[in-house]
């Protein structure tokens, strides 16, 4: 992947998903090729998985994460005063 990134930079992690699962094949986790990579190019891991899950690979500590997605933010309404505008932007 050092190929890949802007000349004067490095690449410090690499990403991909595995695809629906196939017999024989453990795609909810990250497979030994993908541990290797991490290793062979020296960067950290982040792997998507069929079920939607998502994994680091940290490197340094040869240890993998799982990872949750929180909720964004909702927008809220914006609560107007009284009938009359009062309290209304402008």
């Amino acid at each position: 992947p050092h190929d890949l990134v802007p000349p004067g930079t490095r690449a410090t992690a690499a990403w991909h998903t595995h695809g629906a699962g196939l017999p024989g094949y453990v795609n909810e986790f990250f497979s030994p090729a993908d541990i290797g990579f991490s290793h062979y190019y020296g960067v950290d891991g982040y792997l998507g998985t069929p079920q939607g899950r998502m994994f680091e690979y940290i490197l340094a500590e040869q240890m993998i994460l799982p990872h949750q997605f929180l909720d964004p933010p909702r927008p809220q309404p914006i609560r107007q005063r009284g009938a009359s505008g009062a309290g209304r932007y402008g």
